[in-house]
């Protein structure tokens, strides 16, 4: 990039010492100024925005003044004079021989120490950090013989960048000692206790490589990191991964310019994503893209900020470019960043329907339609309000390379929407780097037999190469494409793998290179083995165009093969593959089991109720034993002695059922026991009742649904097969003048046989939970505890989505001392959806002592998991010995560690154990 950031934060740090003396405040050195950091990204709203060195100078609540302007951001970066700091060098009144400074001038921190305190006063989650120099610097930062500065075979300096009037010119981080000064000038920084951490300039390429494959560039990130402990460490890769330096950073600075082709995106996004997994936390990923034409290209703001929000939790800018010749990173404030969304509910996804990226915020929907979709429509379940334009309806348009906010007009949806498909597309121009692999695609050559990997050739324009044969491909983001430069009797391939099952569009514009040389190139489409395409003659510069449709299982591959028609003159070829590949099912799961839940969909009325703490919602609720009778355990009419009385439960839809069952209340109400077939009333129960569906036009009584003279607890029926979408009990005859029923349950399979009463959990009978994915890795549990000691024998976890299939890991921390006391388990999850149990080694658990259960998603690259939301915003109990506190569910980021964070919308992940008590 080109540095020029210091002309500006030289400019700013005069300014500040020159006014600090009259701000209010004192030295704060050591001390960290207002809340923990991780606390300070924990706490913002989004949209997020982050301010890179300069200014919002213009826009709704821009007013000129530093301290609020900078604070209306959420992450803030500059130099240390920038923040009014000056080292202690020996020019400590200005820039000169900064790059010597070794810490600060008492006088500076003070003045820092006020910026700072009237920063936070603003905006208490505005996250800070300061640039260490190690790439560049002008020519007064070190003495000019010093040993600091690269330098040429003649002695001379080597000028990283000219222009404006000066030249900056590149330090040798190649010398150790330099890295070490670097780290503790780092060091010396976070130790003021004024910024949340640092700022690494210059980790793209440059003209001496890629900063990630340099191992003393490495070095140097893992220097900082040793000497700033757990402090943010952030640094600049433009649309770049960092995997190498990805253990000691916070995050990427992604400062992307202008972006023009649908792979350049895809390759940010990819980026983005890979950052929000592999760096440490907390995240703070940032991501600018540049105007194309001013300030007003809305859409290009629009598409930063909605990519943002859908691909991660980091923050945004829409910023100046870098060659206008004020100074860099300027920027608007737009209304458009006023938006108030809260935070994040679930995880951003593609739809499958019309390729938009989509994700859920407290308050609003954020829509991203990355360049190359085209314009896509999107219809909503309920009314939503756009942020750009204020129009309030269902069915909005959404362009190309742009996006939009969608706030909720009343209550959020529930359930929220979700992914019905995963999709995802992957372009081989935006595949290009030295790993194959990567996007799924593959360089290869062929002699019609083997298939065989190029070799990456770094020193000669970051290509793959075949030298034997003359074959050399070019990974590119241009409008054009990547260029084959085609070899003899050896063919040039493009080998996209599908990493799993589904159905794929394979895409590709292609065309000659050169328009008026040579007699064209021949261009086959295969799946395997198996032509899909051609043989094709591209012999001219309108480009063809290529749409198939196929199906794939994981493994297979789809290969663009090229090489000459008769001879090599002129016949380089421009080809842009794609393959989009849409896994999964396209509708939800059936409703399956005990379909009269509440938690399925089912909402029940009755003739009467003898008040709330009677309540006909008290008996879909998945308690069969009627625990917290008189408060919400069961439903009892509310005319003694008056008769018939009903109780009817509605599905929400139509459901294939083949049991009921019909639970009344015990004569130990106070203190019930599981129930049985077997088990008898003599004072509360129901005695005469009958057992009806809907056939569509009318009540129909079940086969033997007509009962007198019971005396049972559970009375089950059996029956073939009906479709309906309501049942009901009609009650003719009680004792003790009340009908009163603990649970109505209607089963599309047999129910599971009743309980020995040995055993135990904490949701047994809670199903239909929604599939969510995530980004990332995440630990997800539950915090409970048991009254009395026993042991855990088994693990449970409901399967959402059949994605999750395969191995996650299981752990039981002590909460007390975050104790690992269980695990880690192995637990393979099948594809079936619905509850999954998982044998363990006993293991002993104390009486009322807290633990946590969390089990991890899974290698499904879209990280499904189960999650039923406002479940667990008060405490619970199973009605035995288990029970959880209010807001039990919680979730962490951090393979292998006890989450802690409170479940979003207090959400239960259905984690679960099978208990015996001692």
């Amino acid at each position: 990039m080109k540095d020029t950031h210091w002309i500006s934060k030289f400019t700013i740090a005069v300014l500040i010492v020159g006014f600090v003396g009259g701000w209010l405040g004192s030295p704060g050195a050591y001390a960290e100024h207002g809340k923990p950091t991780a606390q300070k990204v924990a706490d913002r709203d989004f949209p997020s925005i982050f301010q890179a060195w300069n200014k919002a100078e213009a826009g709704p609540g821009v007013t000129g003044n530093e301290v609020h302007d900078t604070a209306m951001h959420d992450l803030y970066f500059t130099s240390t004079q920038g923040l009014g700091l000056q080292w202690n060098d020996a020019s400590p009144t200005n820039s000169d021989g900064d790059g010597l400074g070794t810490g600060f001038t008492s006088t500076s921190i003070a003045a820092a120490t006020a910026k700072v305190q009237a920063l936070h006063s603003e905006n208490p989650n505005l996250v800070i950090l300061t640039e260490i120099r190690y790439w560049a610097a002008w020519e007064t930062y070190l003495p000019a013989d010093h040993a600091w500065w690269k330098r040429k075979s003649d002695g001379s300096k080597i000028p990283a960048w000219q222009g404006e009037g000066m030249t900056i010119y590149y330090m040798d981080w190649d010398n150790a000692a330099f890295r070490e000064h670097v780290a503790n000038q780092a060091k010396a920084a976070v130790d003021t206790g004024l910024v949340d951490g640092i700022m690494i300039d210059c980790m793209a390429i440059d003209e001496f490589g890629d900063a990630d494959a340099d191992p003393n560039r490495v070095d140097l990130i893992a220097r900082i990191r040793s000497k700033i402990g757990d402090k943010l460490l952030l640094i600049n890769s433009n649309q770049l991964k960092r995997p190498n330096m990805a253990p000691y950073i916070n995050g990427l600075y992604m400062e992307v310019w202008q972006s023009s082709t649908p792979e350049h995106m895809q390759l940010v996004s990819d980026t983005l994503k890979w950052a929000e997994e592999k760096t440490r936390s907390p995240k703070i990923n940032a991501l600018e893209l540049w105007y194309d034409s001013n300030r007003n290209d809305l859409y290009k703001m629009r598409a930063v900020t909605t990519l943002s929000l859908t691909h991660g939790n980091g923050y945004a800018l829409f910023a100046d470019h870098n060659e206008n010749p004020n100074p860099d990173h300027l920027h608007n404030w737009y209304d458009f960043w006023n938006a108030d969304l809260g935070k994040p509910v679930a995880a951003g996804y593609q739809r499958a329907d019309n390729e938009l990226f989509q994700r859920e915020f407290d308050k609003g929907t954020v829509i991203y339609n990355q360049k190359g979709n085209g314009t896509q429509t999107i219809t909503f379940g309920q009314q939503r309000t756009r942020v750009s334009t204020g129009t309030t309806g269902t069915t909005f348009q959404v362009n190309d390379n742009d996006g939009d906010i969608f706030l909720y007009v009343g209550a959020p949806p529930n359930p929220l929407p979700g992914p019905a498909a995963a999709m995802q597309t992957d372009y081989y121009a935006a595949s290009a780097s030295s790993t194959q692999g990567n996007h799924n695609w593959y360089t290869q050559y062929t002699d019609g037999s083997a298939y065989t990997n190029m070799s990456w050739d770094n020193a000669n324009n970051n290509l793959f190469r075949f030298s034997g044969q003359g074959i050399s491909v070019f990974g590119e983001f241009g409008n054009n494409g990547g260029r084959i430069d085609l070899g003899g009797s050896y063919d040039a391939v493009l080998k996209w793998v599908a990493p799993a099952a589904g159905d794929i569009k394979i895409g590709a514009l292609m065309r000659k290179e050169f328009g008026t040389d040579g007699d064209g190139v021949i261009v086959t489409v295969k799946k395997n083995n198996t032509v899909l395409w051609g043989p094709t003659l591209i012999n001219g510069m309108t480009p063809t165009q290529l749409n198939l449709n196929q199906t794939v299982a994981a493994g297979d591959s789809i290969l663009f093969i090229a090489n000459k028609n008769n001879n090599l003159t002129g016949d380089q070829l421009r080809l842009r593959p794609f393959v989009k590949l849409y896994t999964g099912t396209t509708t939800p799961p059936p409703v399956t089991g005990n379909v009269a839940l509440a938690s399925k969909g089912a909402t029940v009325t009755a003739s009467t109720d003898n008040g709330v703490n009677f309540a006909a919602s008290g008996a879909i609720n998945g308690d069969r034993k009627g625990v917290n009778w008189g408060n919400g355990g069961g439903w009892s009419d509310g005319t003694s002695g008056a008769y018939p009385d009903w109780l009817q439960v509605n599905f929400g839809g139509n459901r294939t059922i083949e049991e009921i069952d019909v639970f009344t209340v015990q004569d130990n109400y106070a203190a019930p026991s599981e129930p049985t077939p077997t088990m008898t009333f003599s004072q509360y129960g129901i005695t005469a009742f009958d057992v009806q569906y809907w056939n569509g036009s009318a009540w129909a009584t079940i086969p033997g649904g007509s009962v007198t003279g019971n005396d049972k607890v559970w009375r089950k029926f059996s029956f073939a097969p009906v479709t309906t979408d309501k049942i009901r009990v009609v009650v003719n005859n009680a004792l003790n003048g009340y009908s009163r029923i603990t649970e109505l349950e209607a089963w599309t399979e047999p129910s599971p046989p009743p309980s020995s009463g040995s055993s135990e959990s904490m949701f047994a009978s809670v199903t239909g939970p929604q599939s969510q994915g995530d980004w990332t890795d995440k630990e997800l549990g539950i915090v409970f505890s048991s009254s009395v000691a026993g042991k855990v024998t088994e693990l449970k976890a409901y399967v959402a989505s059949a994605a999750e299939a395969g191995a996650h890991t299981a752990r039981i921390w002590k909460n007390s001392d975050g104790s690992l006391v269980g695990g880690p388990y192995t637990l393979n999850f099948s594809s079936t959806i619905g509850w999954q149990t998982f044998d363990i080694p006993d293991l002993n658990l104390l009486a009322n002592t807290a633990y946590t259960l969390s089990i991890s998603t899974g290698s499904d690259s879209g990280r499904y998991y189960a999650m039923k939301t406002n479940s667990m915003s008060s405490a619970g109990n199973n009605g035995s010995h288990l029970s959880w506190q209010a807001h039990a569910g919680v979730y962490g980021t951090t393979l292998g560690n006890r989450p802690t964070t409170q479940a979003l919308y207090d959400a239960n992940y259905m984690r679960d154990i099978v208990f015996v008590a001692n």
